[in-house]
């Protein structure tokens, strides 16, 4: 009969029949020292992946006010507005008071419009109207180092998403 052997290549000791298996120091010291490099690594990683995570998540939500106000400027014949806000945005009716707003988008303290040079500046407001057409333009989000953008078609009123990328 041939003994049988571990993965490390050492017998098995066998006791009334049943092998005693287990696993050696050395193999326990290798699966610690391998989870204490994963674990190091891990903050690294999350520390990327957040910041796009939520600019990412805003622009996806500002995608969605865009698409529900074509459906609604389309179905009752108004013209909506979306206008960026300091922190989101908020769909109007066209001429409306705030009282009239029909959505107000506020997203994390973290995200940002994109400003241009020193200043920080709001992009402009995008005309939505009922044949679907807009007077179009690109809203940029930002965190930290990443942007996200949301553009609305001037011609065919499309709207897209471009997730986040570093930013340069």
């Amino acid at each position: 009969m041939i003994p049988a052997t571990s993965a490390t290549g050492s017998t098995i000791r066998r006791r009334r029949g049943y092998a005693i298996a287990g696993f050696t120091l050395l193999e326990l010291m290798v699966v610690l020292a391998i989870l204490a490099m994963v674990s190091t690594l891990l903050p690294i990683a999350l520390d990327r992946a957040v910041p796009r995570r939520r600019a990412d998540a805003a622009a996806l939500e500002l995608l969605s006010a865009v698409r529900s106000a074509q459906a609604s400027a389309a179905s009752s014949g108004q013209v909506y507005e979306i206008a960026p806000t300091e922190h989101g945005a908020s769909v109007k009716v066209r001429g409306a008071t705030v009282a009239a707003e029909k959505l107000s988008i506020n997203w994390a303290d973290s995200v940002y419009w994109v400003s241009s040079g020193d200043t920080t500046r709001l992009p402009r407001a995008v005309t939505l109207y009922p044949d679907g057409s807009s007077s179009g333009g690109v809203f940029a989000l930002e965190t930290g180092r990443y942007v996200a953008e949301v553009t609305v078609s001037a011609l065919t009123g499309r709207v897209r998403l471009t997730n986040a990328r570093s930013r340069s």
